[in-house]
């Protein structure tokens, strides 16, 4: 199948009700269809590029960081959550459509732009920082909306093993799916 028949293909789940749950690096997927941000609630970009008509600079990424999650809502997806737990794993300086999507925890950690290493730069072998004008990002890490009759979760969280082995994660992941998976009106989300 090419590339419009899996986009007819994810168009199609969405129109049934089927929703989703996209893990940290799905906001860097699928470039060359800007559909998919949208769904995703950003976009995670390797180069300039624009974003919803706006140009904008690459992406930045920080490795291995130790933040605090914050939860900002009461909703399935939270359920069961402290009000904040410690994360160890990859953080993004990149585009979040906050206005569009209901914000479900954020990081507690510095988002200066010096604090990230450029996506393009990494592309191209270097290791540099992203460039010290560029805005801040948002801090926006788990984030729930529906579209069309579909539920849809971006967690950004899930890096590596040592997410994965945090229990307050795994509730967080189980939750998402647990959410998306029900259909239904979402009188929860966006």
């Amino acid at each position: 199948m090419r590339a419009a028949g899996y986009a007819r293909a994810i168009e199609t789940l969405l129109e049934s009700g089927t929703g989703a749950v996209f893990l940290h690096h799905a906001l860097a997927g699928w470039a060359a269809w800007p559909r998919w941000a949208e769904l995703v609630g950003g976009r995670f970009l390797y180069a300039p590029d624009a974003v919803r008509g706006e140009p904008r600079p690459d992406s930045g990424y920080a490795a291995d960081v130790r933040y605090v999650a914050e939860v900002l809502a009461e909703h399935p997806v939270t359920a069961g959550l402290p009000p904040a737990f410690e994360l160890v794993d990859e953080l993004y300086l990149a585009e979040v459509f906050e206005a569009d999507v209901l914000p479900l925890l954020r990081a507690r950690h510095s988002l200066a732009p010096g604090d990230f290493r450029s996506a393009a730069a990494a592309i191209a072998g270097r290791d540099e920082r992203v460039d010290a004008t560029r805005p801040r990002g948002s801090d926006l890490i788990a984030w729930a909306r529906t579209e069309r009759a579909a539920r849809l979760v971006y967690l950004q969280c899930g890096d590596g093993p040592a997410t994965y082995a945090d229990a307050a994660f795994r509730r967080l992941l189980a939750n998402a799916l647990g959410w998306s998976a029900r259909r239904g009106p979402a009188t929860s989300a966006l």
